[in-house]
């Protein structure tokens, strides 16, 4: 939206916000958000929806494998540790 007197009245891209906000025509910069707070939460809506689409993928589902057996495998170290010797100890 365009005002005759070189200020531009915008609308937050933001579903859950949509605020009217004011931006002179100089310091406009493509801005999509009112403020940090709605770019903040629109980037991590954003980054969560990525990884939900990463984790949905068969590459994915192979990285999220890859990830529990080495978990896994770590745990399992960490259980066969059950007593120190008294050299160690010390």
């Amino acid at each position: 939206m365009d005002d005759s007197d070189g200020i531009r009245l915008e609308r937050c891209a933001r579903v859950q916000c949509q605020l009217l906000f004011w931006v002179c025509r100089p310091c406009y910069r493509g801005q999509w958000y009112c403020g940090p707070s709605c770019k903040t939460a629109a980037r991590t809506e954003s980054k969560r929806r990525a990884r939900a689409r990463h984790q949905a993928s068969p590459e994915g589902l192979l990285d999220h494998r890859d990830r529990e057996q080495d978990r896994r495998d770590r745990e399992a170290e960490l259980a066969r540790v059950t007593d120190h010797s008294l050299s160690t100890i010390s």
